[in-house]
């Protein structure tokens, strides 16, 4: 069976890896403070720069043809989602650093506790417009769609490898 060159290989595995790790992060932003929101930029950033790589590196060293055994329809829909994923991973990290620079102003809510007897004020930030909070819900939205696409992407491999009998996950190992 024909493999993916090495190079390729690494950027893909560390790209997966990477994705794992700026969701998972992104998913305990809320919770964890500034410094979870520099991690969050800084790993979508590197995911940007691994997808760009995986595009040159695909006109290096193209892609190896799929097995024959495969079928036309499945291979339409393994490029589809791939292609999708592509796409995605490069608007993703964009739109991310977009929202990262919006405008934002400091809010103080006020909360009190104990029937009134104890007054807590926290700050908090929000965007001075619409369009960024726009951006941040699609940005989490689109963050689902990339596990979903993710998700096929995997399930067609496993797929192949338990119903099909076939290997494809050797050309990526």
């Amino acid at each position: 069976m024909n493999k993916f060159a090495l190079p390729r290989k690494i950027v893909h595995w560390f790209s997966a890896m990477l994705f794992v790790a700026v969701i998972f992060v992104g998913f305990n932003m809320e919770d964890a403070g500034s410094q979870a929101l520099t991690a969050h930029l800084a790993l979508g950033l590197t995911l940007l720069l691994m997808t760009v790589a995986r595009l040159v590196l695909g006109k290096i060293y193209p892609r190896p043809p799929y097995p024959a055994a495969i079928g036309g329809f499945n291979i339409r829909a393994a490029k589809t989602v791939q292609s999708l994923m592509i796409v995605l991973l490069l608007l993703q990290p964009l739109m991310g650093l977009v929202i990262y620079n919006a405008p934002q102003k400091a809010v103080t809510e006020t909360e009190y506790k104990h029937g009134g007897r104890e007054k807590i004020e926290k700050q908090e930030t929000e965007y001075t417009g619409e369009w960024a909070e726009t951006l941040a819900e699609i940005h989490a939205a689109n963050a689902w769609i990339l596990i979903l696409l993710i998700s096929l992407h995997a399930a067609g491999v496993a797929k192949h490898m338990i119903v099909n009998r076939q290997n494809l996950l050797s050309r990526m190992t």
